[in-house]
């Protein structure tokens, strides 16, 4: 009868542990794409974001049950647990959809301003390669001093190592741009009956019970042998 109650015990100690008033689970999972802010990257930050405290669209009390990982990938997982389904799918889906929106316009403007960047670098390229022959002519065909020779060929040799900078950052620009990858949703929020782990409990507990019967059993072989050995004497 060992094994029989102590599987019993464990299986509700851990169904109760489980539980404890949080009869639901739900998860989602966004990926940044190529987000690389802190503040929308950090587990830490994301969490403080969507605390009781800090989210004025919080409706229910079970945000202090959120948890966010950030794996290596660039993948962001929210665990959130609460007594109804409809309470942690509806708080889920306000903050995913949240979370969704600040990832896409920090990518918008990311975008933006990376191609403003580049556009005013191909306009200073292109200044740059209509300066450099000017520079050349004027140094083959101008009637020029020594000093002037010197301090145009200086300005010649200081536009052609500029633009090749530029060009450098205009073809990294591009690049980064053509490599560029959007946030989504990978998982939509989803809600289930948190896991009761009673049958692994059930089992751990029989092992644990066998454990103690033949521990027990050992003891009670040894007093029986102590107290022949006793009488015997």
């Amino acid at each position: 009868i060992i094994p029989i109650i102590t599987a019993l015990i464990i299986a509700s100690a851990v169904y109760v542990v489980r539980h404890s008033g949080q009869r639901y689970t739900g998860e989602a999972l966004i990926y940044t794409g190529s987000v690389n802010s802190t503040d929308l990257t950090d587990p830490t930050n994301i969490a403080a974001k969507y605390s009781d405290a800090n989210y004025p669209a919080a409706k229910y009390p079970d945000l202090k049950n959120l948890v966010v990982f950030v794996s290596e990938k660039g993948q962001v997982k929210f665990t959130l647990n609460g007594k109804t389904q409809g309470e942690v799918q509806k708080e889920l889906d306000t903050i995913t959809k949240d979370y969704n929106k600040q990832l896409q316009m920090n990518s918008a403007d990311r975008v933006k301003l990376t191609k403003q960047s580049l556009n005013i670098l191909n306009n200073r390229s292109k200044i740059l390669e209509k300066l450099i022959p000017s520079y050349n002519d004027t140094l083959d065909h101008g009637n020029l001093l020594d000093d002037q020779k010197r301090d145009l060929t200086m300005l010649s040799l200081d536009a052609q190592v500029e633009k090749t900078k530029v060009d450098e950052k205009i073809i990294s620009m591009s690049t980064d741009l053509k490599l560029f990858e959007q946030p989504n949703v990978v998982l939509k929020p989803t809600v289930s009956p948190k896991k009761t782990y009673i049958p692994q409990g059930l089992i751990i507990g029989i092992i644990l019970g066998l454990v103690f019967t033949v521990a027990f059993l050992m003891l009670l072989k040894y007093i029986s042998d102590a107290r022949r050995y006793y009488k015997h004497d």
